[in-house]
């Protein structure tokens, strides 16, 4: 160790302990700055930066995250942050993204948040940080709509929590959607959309969402919660039409139960002689090598129930 070293300030040690220690027991705030742009050791410099006045030190933090080579160091300066030309382009062009993510926190302009969160080119971090900023409704049904994919599942989340102001049957229908995808791994969720499915009264809407929701190969057992919500949807269709196309397009599950209030025999004379065919493809190894191949599974329960269904109404 040179002479030199012994007796310079142990806030330049690059040692971290040592340099942190120092900086701990500094109170004069000249000092702080000093260390914040200028200590060797940068956690040191994040300690000094914590320790100044937020408004009388801007200036610095600006230089702080202009210069700071050390994306911690950057990240620390732009939480405290107020210029907003500075966090915009700091949220444009720094080459980190929890530093980006950082700056768009630090945002106000409705606008400027509103462009983050509907930028699909944008990363998830980003745009969702952005839609977390907004509160105004319209902006969120914007984002729900023509977002992100993660800025959107945030606002359609946030949408839920006040479906009592939400009236549009496209957008009630939007986000009960979301709910029902949702409420496989939040049983809040379900009751929520039980509760939603009221306020649609169009059958085709509800039909669609029967037919659209659970690929008939799936298995339902896997889809419980999903499964009670949409046989609440089934409840409201009555048209003998949307229950024949229920029975031939959605999950067989959901067919046999639109079978079960059928009532037009024509439809259920042709039901009985409908069997889907579902095809697939899997791996097979054989002596090392992987060969794709094709395979098939055919589905009678439909027909089977428009049988039943048939006899108990002659």
């Amino acid at each position: 160790m040179g002479l030199l070293e012994l007796f310079k300030p142990a806030w330049q040690s690059k040692d971290k302990d040592k340099s942190n220690i120092a900086v701990a027991k500094i109170t004069n705030p000249q000092k702080l700055a000093k260390i914040a742009k200028k200590a060797p050791c940068w956690t040191a410099r994040i300690a000094a930066i914590r320790k100044l006045d937020e408004k009388q030190y801007q200036e610095l933090f600006v230089d702080i995250v202009q210069n700071d080579e050390i994306s911690d160091v950057r990240l620390t300066a732009v939480c405290r942050l107020t210029n907003q030309d500075v966090l915009l382009n700091v949220a444009k062009n720094d080459k980190n993204d929890n530093v980006r993510r950082a700056a768009v926190l630090g945002l106000t302009d409705m606008s400027i948040l509103l462009s983050f969160a509907k930028n699909r080119d944008e990363s998830e971090d980003i745009s969702r940080a952005a839609a977390e900023k907004i509160t105004d409704r319209d902006a969120l049904i914007d984002i729900a709509k023509n977002g992100h994919w993660h800025a959107s599942d945030f606002a359609r989340g946030k949408l839920c929590e006040d479906m009592d102001a939400i009236t549009d049957p496209d957008m009630l229908m939007f986000l009960l959607e979301y709910m029902i995808d949702r409420c496989r791994h939040h049983r809040h969720m379900q009751d929520l959309a039980i509760k939603n499915i009221d306020k649609i009264n169009d059958q085709y809407m509800l039909a669609e969402l029967i037919c659209s929701t659970i690929q008939y190969y799936a298995d339902i057992r896997s889809y419980g919660n999903v499964a009670s919500v949409l046989l609440d949807v089934i409840k409201k269709i009555s048209d003998e039409k949307l229950l024949f196309k229920i029975a031939t397009q959605a999950h067989e599950y959901f067919g046999v139960c639109a079978v079960q209030k059928m009532t037009d025999t024509d439809s259920l004379n042709k039901l009985t002689a409908y069997v889907r065919t579902h095809t697939f493809s899997y791996e097979r190894e054989s002596f090392g090598a992987v060969t794709t191949e094709q395979g098939s599974e055919e589905y009678r329960d439909v027909s089977n129930a428009a049988v039943k269904r048939l006899s108990e109404i002659s």
